[in-house]
């Protein structure tokens, strides 16, 4: 689903589904600071966890080598989430024109107790509409195979597209 962050923020919020506005409010609570961090060390705790995530969740995802590449070689930020100096989570979100993109994202238990995924996401939401971004894509919805993120994206209540689909070729000349 792709948010549209010509909206006002105050119409992006009215817009989010009850319960999430909810959990958003109940992280906005804590004394979350939330920073961008894009160094070296920075990247390598976002390829620590999301591996520790892979064993955890038993997924393959994306080859930790072509994430690694794509980090290094691309434009993203990455945001990190601290609760009383401890880290709770990130969100990776790559950028592309007027565009961006999220990527991927990480919640300890405590900021799974908290919401940090929800704070993540609105800090982000508000960071790239000040940055001039007219575009937030949230990246795939798939109930069947990930129910969790599914009811978490779909919250934000952007708009839903569909992609064409994948096709092969053959040649019977």
């Amino acid at each position: 689903s792709i948010l549209d962050l010509n909206d006002d923020i105050s119409v992006i919020n009215k817009n989010l589904k009850q319960k999430w506005r909810n959990s958003l409010n109940l992280f906005q609570k804590q004394n979350v600071v939330i920073r961008e961090e894009n160094s070296e060390e920075s990247l390598k705790k976002v390829l620590k966890y999301f591996e520790k995530i892979q064993k955890q969740k038993n997924f393959k995802g994306i080859n930790i080598k072509l994430l690694e590449h794509f980090l290094k070689n691309s434009k993203n930020i990455i945001y990190f989430a601290y609760l009383n100096s401890e880290f709770i989570g990130y969100m990776c979100v790559s950028l592309d024109a007027n565009s961006s993109t999220y990527l991927l994202g990480y919640a300890s238990e405590t900021g799974r107790n908290i919401n940090v995924m929800n704070g993540l996401m609105w800090h982000a939401m508000n960071d790239l509409k000040n940055k001039n971004f007219s575009y937030f894509d949230l990246g795939g919805l798939d109930d069947l195979n990930t129910p969790g993120i599914f009811k978490f994206k779909s919250g934000v209540n952007a708009k839903k597209y569909e992609l064409i689909g994948d096709y092969k070729t053959t040649n019977l000349l």
